[in-house]
């Protein structure tokens, strides 16, 4: 088996970290499956640091994937 690290954005820097790995004092921030769904379903703007905009319109086209 092969772990996962669960991985965030700290927007101050640009760049995805392990969760455990985050500098100290950084805001982190992070999208789960459900509230991609539910982003989806809504159809609320996705942040173009979570994926990118041809990923979404992708998604979108297809309402059984979300």
């Amino acid at each position: 088996m092969v772990e996962f690290k669960n991985m965030v954005y700290v927007e101050e820097l640009s760049q995805y970290f392990p969760e455990d790995q985050v500098p100290a004092g950084r805001k982190t921030l992070s999208i789960s499956g459900t509230e991609l769904r539910t982003m989806l379903l809504r159809d609320a703007e996705i942040p173009a640091w979570f994926t990118f905009p041809e990923v979404v319109t992708v998604l979108k086209e297809y309402p059984n994937l979300s």
